[in-house]
């Protein structure tokens, strides 16, 4: 399934949802004279579903640089780099175990197809060994990231 559609039945199941406890508050307010009101639960049920979109955003909104620092380690051979399909202006390092990493925009015109790649995890930098000269050099780790549509 495709996330488009995915998200739609996300959308209709949580407009559906939303629709539901708002009857259910209806009747029950009408059916029990009690001091809630009808507007004390709806709202008290938005607060609660937006809470629970906050909190799962916050836990999903790990950067991907954290991402690669701590758990990605390399021993590889850089044996392609592609522009990014859906970020037209980066490009990724394809390794030859079929990873492949975003590549910080220092080692554009340095990083060649052939090139060994290190990295421990937990260092926060790649050691590039170039193929003909057996040079090693260091780049942080970066990942791509747009402000206002432009690369930075």
């Amino acid at each position: 399934m495709s996330g488009d559609k995915m998200m739609m039945l996300i959308m209709f199941g949580l407009f559906f949802f939303m629709v539901a406890i708002m009857i259910t508050a209806n009747w029950y307010t009408k059916k029990y004279n009690t001091k809630i009101s009808f507007f004390q639960i709806v709202m008290f049920f938005f607060a609660l579903i937006f809470g629970g979109f906050w909190f799962f955003i916050k836990q999903i909104s790990s950067s991907e640089k954290d991402n690669i620092v701590k758990m990605v380690a390399l021993k590889n051979t850089v044996v392609g780099i592609y522009n990014e399909p859906r970020k037209a202006y980066f490009k990724e390092m394809k390794f030859d175990d079929g990873r492949a990493l975003p590549m910080p925009e220092e080692m554009l015109g340095i990083v060649q197809i052939g090139d060994s790649i290190y990295k421990n995890k937990g260092d926060d930098f790649y050691t590039i060994v170039n193929s003909v000269t057996k040079k090693s050099n260091n780049f942080k780790v970066k990942v791509h990231e747009r402000v206002l549509s432009k690369p930075q």
